[in-house]
C-alpha cells in the first residue's frame, strides 16, 4: 500500500515485534478492539490469540503483536517508544 517502515522482532521473556511505518496514505483505523489509553494517545488492542496494539504518534503508526506479551507490557513498550521519538 505505498508504505515503507521497519519491523523490530524481540525474542526474551516474551517474543513480540513493532512494525513502524509513515503510512503515505490515510491512516488505517481499527474498527473493532478495545480502546487502550497511553497516556500521550490512545491505541486499539485487537486480536484473540495473537494480540496487536496499534496507535499513531506525530503521523508513524506503531504496531506492537504478540502472542504472549500481557497487556501492561505492551502498554509500558508503548510508553517507551513515545519517550524516545523526535517531538
Amino acid at each position: 500500500a505505498g508504505e515503507d517502515g521497519v519491523l523490530l522482532e524481540y525474542e526474551g521473556t516474551y517474543r513480540y515485534n513493532l512494525l513502524i511505518t509513515r503510512p503515505n496514505d490515510k491512516p488505517v483505523s481499527l474498527t473493532q478492539g478495545e480502546v487502550v489509553d497511553l497516556g500521550h494517545t490512545f491505541g486499539v488492542l485487537a486480536g484473540e490469540e495473537r494480540k496487536t496494539l496499534v496507535w499513531m504518534v506525530d503521523g508513524t503508526e506503531f504496531r506492537l503483536s504478540s502472542g504472549d506479551l500481557p497487556l501492561q507490557e505492551m502498554i509500558k513498550i508503548a510508553l517507551s517508544v513515545y519517550d524516545q521519538s523526535p517531538k
